[in-house]
């Protein structure tokens, strides 16, 4: 059973309250025992032998010497996951195992190095080892210098986006799988490097801010894609492909902040030494600008928001900003052009 958060005792008339670690804080001991095992928590939790969906398994400074993995021991079910500043490094090993994180249609789960000293590595041993993301927020936070790399595959389980936050770098190599109840979307709001190294399959979109997305595999966007530009910030997100074709599909929203100087091109798909393939379904410019850009039939998407002009080459990544001639330049031109074409009528006469 675990401990209340606050004991209160009472000595021949004095009283006094000691605080405890909450109930739902299970501190991983300074041992490799599996997840599902007495003794892998610390006290005064260390009666506890599997944690529950309202627990946190915390790895912090009791976690000092061990160096070898940890594995979950079966599936597990938790509120989160946390890394705070372990002696080394924390690798879990999920083999088979399921590893439920949050609520199902309640409290959403969490991933959190947003304070962590130590890296954090989640493999998977088996074929079914897979990590379920619980709730309609889900979220996957890294602190700046840390890098959280996960070989499971892993869901947004009740469908809905898949948020990666923070300054730190995050690898997910396992397959990315939509949920049992909707399409996962994965949106990266980090400032660092979000890699995709597993096969996708899932089929909400993608959405990145000011970070980089980095794709390592043969990917095919869909659903609802987003990419973020601040002009205030000079930042803006990038797609960079390291596979064979990026194939588009869906839907790409460009999200812009700020007042863009005309004159501007930004390189927002790098296929590197890849290729693309399809087509998107639609492109608009939101935000700061609103537009809805046409297709030209070659995959070249342009369209205007006041004085400003949009060109989105989708062969290239390229969006160029531009601006819409002033009235006076476009009477000018259709004037100087009318002056060549009679001087050119004149001269076939002569």
């Amino acid at each position: 059973m675990k401990l209340p958060q606050v004991c209160c005792l009472v000595f021949s008339g004095l009283s006094g309250c000691m605080p405890v670690l909450n109930a739902a804080d299970l501190i991983k001991a300074d041992n490799t025992s599996n997840l599902r095992t007495a003794g892998t928590y610390a006290a005064p939790n260390d009666a506890v032998v599997a944690a529950s969906n309202a627990d946190w398994v915390i790895f912090n400074n009791t976690f000092a010497t061990t160096t070898g993995s940890v594995a979950s021991g079966g599936s597990v079910a938790v509120l989160g996951l946390r890394v705070v500043d372990p002696g080394n490094d924390v690798t879990l090993a999920l083999g088979n195992a399921t590893f439920s994180i949050g609520v199902s249609g309640g409290t959403s789960g969490s991933i959190d190095l947003s304070s962590a000293t130590k890296n954090l590595t989640i493999t998977s041993g088996g074929s079914f080892g897979v990590i379920r993301m619980m709730g309609s927020t889900p979220t996957i936070s890294v602190a700046s210098g840390r890098t959280l790399t996960m070989g499971a595959p892993i869901s947004a389980y009740n469908g809905g986006n898949l948020t990666i936050t923070g300054a730190g770098t995050t690898n997910l190599n396992g397959t990315i799988l939509n949920g049992s109840s909707g399409t996962t979307r994965v949106v990266y709001t980090g400032t660092d490097t979000l890699t995709l190294g597993g096969l996708n399959s899932y089929t909400g979109g993608t959405s990145v801010s000011t970070g980089t997305v980095a794709i390592s595999q043969n990917f095919t966007m869909s659903g609802a894609n987003a990419i973020g530009l601040n002009a205030a910030a000079g930042t803006h997100g990038e797609i960079t492909f390291g596979g064979s074709t990026l194939t588009l599909g869906g839907s790409l929203q460009l999200d812009l902040t700020g007042d863009f100087a005309v004159g501007g091109t930004f390189d927002l798909i790098d296929f590197g030494a890849g290729v693309s393939a399809g087509n998107f379904s639609a492109v608009s410019i939101a935000g700061s600008y609103v537009a809805n850009l046409s297709n030209n039939g070659s995959g070249v998407w342009s369209g205007a928001a006041g004085t400003t002009t949009f060109v989105f080459d989708q062969a290239s990544g390229d969006l160029t900003v531009s601006a819409v001639p002033e009235p006076t330049t476009i009477s000018l031109l259709i004037g100087g052009l009318g002056f060549v074409a009679a001087l050119t009528m004149h001269r076939r006469r002569a």
